[in-house]
């Protein structure tokens, strides 16, 4: 997903961007990087979603942007239907799991805004 400004109000209208998110669906996601989290307890019951990288161009920090960008990453890994999941019957628990350092304070503060 990305965020552009129009040219008059620096409103996102999709012509150029200001910021992107990166969240992988479950068929992206090496079976290596699962691992860790299946001997952590996660759930068979789970599709989980990797939110890897974000990005919001400098001149557009602190105005809501990376959070807009972190509601539609989620709106998106709501809706799609990852293809690895096709064969299987039953509901899975869509859970996104956010990946980032813990040393950018700004974005721990977001995420835990967020929830």
């Amino acid at each position: 997903t990305d965020i552009s400004p129009d040219s008059e109000n620096g409103v996102p209208d999709g012509n150029s961007g200001i910021g992107m998110v990166t969240i992988l669906a479950p068929s992206e996601i090496p079976s290596a990087t699962l691992g860790p989290l299946e001997r952590a307890g996660l759930s068979a019951n789970w599709e989980p979603y990797f939110l890897v990288a974000m990005w919001v161009h400098p001149e557009h920090r602190g105005r809501g942007v990376a959070k807009e960008l972190v509601k539609r990453g989620l709106e998106w890994a709501r809706t799609f239907s990852d293809p690895q999941f096709a064969h299987e019957s039953g509901e899975k628990e869509k859970v996104v799991v956010l990946m980032v350092h813990d040393h950018n304070k700004s974005a721990c503060t977001l995420y835990t805004k967020m929830g």
